[in-house]
């Protein structure tokens, strides 16, 4: 209920944020499959990789913001 709403509001903001977030998971799974160290692993208690996850998520959405912040591709004001 809340998310769904709050999604509706924000939609732009949620559309960065997911991308942003899936780009960070597909980068450090990428380079896990070289650097054990940063492998996700289900039950590992490796901090790095969800370090890096959430720094490289936090760029993103970031770049993404200064990139697209005027256009509004996703609410129901771009459909004007």
């Amino acid at each position: 209920g809340v998310v769904g709403l709050l999604f509706f509001l924000v939609r732009d903001l949620f559309v960065m944020l997911t991308i942003a977030l899936n780009g960070a998971v597909e980068v450090v799974y990428g380079i896990g499959l070289f650097v054990p160290t940063l492998a996700l692993r289900h039950g590992s208690r490796n901090l790095v990789a969800p370090a890096l996850v959430i720094g490289l998520c936090s760029l993103g959405v970031a770049v993404q913001y200064c990139l697209f912040k005027d256009r509004r591709m996703y609410s129901p004001e771009s459909k004007k």
